[in-house]
């Protein structure tokens, strides 16, 4: 039985989101962060306890925003990670940046906004989630990382089937992919996230939870017609597959930086969190549909 000692974390805006989806406005104009976190002093692993597990599986995007605000990017305590490094395969904390394959410190990705609006709308206060942090710079499946049987597809599902396998009340409640930066160059791109959909789908037993995917910086993406054909493809899933949705960079307004030239492959820290909003959105349609 595992027991991890959590502390006590609430994140206070000038005004807090309360804890009904309606209230998250899909129609603002501004990127809204704030999101209250519901505590959990005690996290036991127990018969009673449901554990909801959340795969964030990619490149880059998943993790590298800069301007990481400690008073912002914190976690709900009642989201647990596997962990990796010194904290192989162990199940600690989630702390930010969650622990990729090649997290870098000082940086956050949109896997945190995500979770803390799933766990205070999502979660029951006895339950909690496992995050399985799965990003890694660069990786795509014209260099041989995300096909089925590349190493990186191999660790996702190694992960994932570990903590299923583990924990006796969880259950996978979503696939979130960030990717396709690593494939613009690719004439097969398509073919080979659709086989990465289904494939990853069919190991984990997942066929009927949502797969949602994110579409890559817009700025970037028009620069070039080979991005903006993938990006075109990352959208269409919705026409491919079942319970596939496209989170949505440009709708309802662009995610654009304050300096869009530098560092232009990367969404910033607070359009991170914007675009965390957005796969949250997408998943509660997916849900309600």
């Amino acid at each position: 039985m595992h027991h991890f000692i959590i502390p006590l974390l609430i994140i206070l805006s000038q005004s807090l989101m309360s804890c009904k989806s309606e209230s998250i406005d899909l129609n603002s104009t501004q990127i809204d962060s704030t999101y209250i976190i519901c505590p959990t002093p005690l996290f036991t692993e127990s018969e009673e306890t449901q554990y909801h597990v959340i795969l964030i599986v990619g490149q880059s995007n998943c993790y590298a925003g800069t301007g990481l605000d400690d008073n912002i990017d914190t976690v709900d305590s009642r989201v647990i990670q596997l962990g990796r490094g010194d904290n192989y395969y162990k199940f600690i904390p989630a702390s930010v940046p969650l622990d990729h394959t090649t997290a870098k410190s000082e940086k956050v990705g949109f896997g945190p906004t995500f979770l803390n609006y799933y766990a205070s709308q999502l979660l029951d206060k006895n339950d909690s989630i496992i995050v399985i942090a799965c990003g890694s710079g660069g990786t795509g499946f014209i260099n041989n990382y995300w096909n089925p049987g590349d190493r990186l597809y191999k660790d996702a599902i190694q992960r994932t089937k570990y903590v299923l396998d583990s924990l006796k009340n969880s259950s996978i409640k979503a696939i979130l992919w960030q990717q396709g930066e690593a494939d613009a160059s690719n004439e097969e791109y398509q073919s080979q996230l659709d086989t990465f959909i289904v494939k990853i789908r069919n190991r984990l037993n997942a066929t009927d939870i949502p797969f949602l995917a994110g579409g890559m910086v817009p700025y970037w993406v028009k620069i070039h017609e080979d991005r903006i054909r993938n990006q075109e493809i990352i959208k269409d899933i919705e026409n491919r597959h079942p319970l596939a949705g496209y989170v949505d960079p440009e709708e309802p307004f662009e995610i654009r930086k304050v300096n869009p030239d530098f560092n232009m492959v990367h969404y910033d820290a607070r359009e991170q969190r914007e675009l965390g909003k957005r796969y949250f959105l997408r998943y509660l349609c997916i849900l309600e549909n």
